[in-house]
């Protein structure tokens, strides 16, 4: 599903995988490159980026992947701050664990909001129809989480010490990141 905020768009999906098989091997970044770790997950989140691209209405370029991350959330008050993710065009978040109380997943609204507003406003601002300060999303195991990646966001702080558990990454034209990382003949 693609929500409309603002003049952006948020997509959210939620397809089932088996957290048991997602035991993290030492090397698990260049095997996720390479569709050899998690090859189903890769493969979705390649899709269904790129059908974000074009839904978003850029229909002349591909995306490829610039970087990939793990998050370990496991402590009561565990959280990530306000952040965007620079030069990146798109990023997304894959929920393999998100036990209850585990902390919202939030974007600010960029026409005038800024982290200062969670200052000013009630504990979870904005959470009217119109979304006037942010949007908050409470990510379920099998969530992927797609949007702009120059959007601020942040996770709010858990209230549990069961782990939250995710994938996270970023994407950038094909044809940039084929310049600056060319591939190893």
């Amino acid at each position: 599903m693609i929500t409309q905020l603002w003049p952006i768009k948020i997509q959210t999906t939620n397809f089932a995988l088996d957290p048991v098989a997602a035991t993290f091997p030492k090397n698990w970044e260049q095997l996720w490159r390479k569709g050899l770790f998690l090859p189903e997950l890769k493969k979705e989140v390649d899709l269904q980026v790129n059908n974000y691209w074009q839904a978003c209405g850029f229909r002349d370029s591909q995306l490829a992947e610039i970087m990939v991350w793990y998050n370990y959330l496991g402590l009561p008050g565990s959280h990530i701050r306000p952040h965007t993710h620079g030069v990146a065009l798109v990023g997304w978040c894959y929920y393999l664990a998100t036990p209850e109380g585990s902390g919202a997943l939030a974007f600010l609204n960029p026409a005038g909001s800024t982290s200062w507003d969670l200052m000013y406003h009630p504990e979870h601002p904005g959470c009217s129809p119109d979304y006037e300060y942010m949007w908050r999303h409470e990510p379920k195991q099998g969530d992927l989480v797609i949007f702009p990646s120059w959007l601020t966001h942040y996770v709010e702080p858990s209230t549990t010490a069961t782990p939250r558990i995710s994938i996270a990454g970023e994407y950038h034209l094909k044809r940039f990141v084929d310049q600056v990382r060319p591939e190893p003949s």
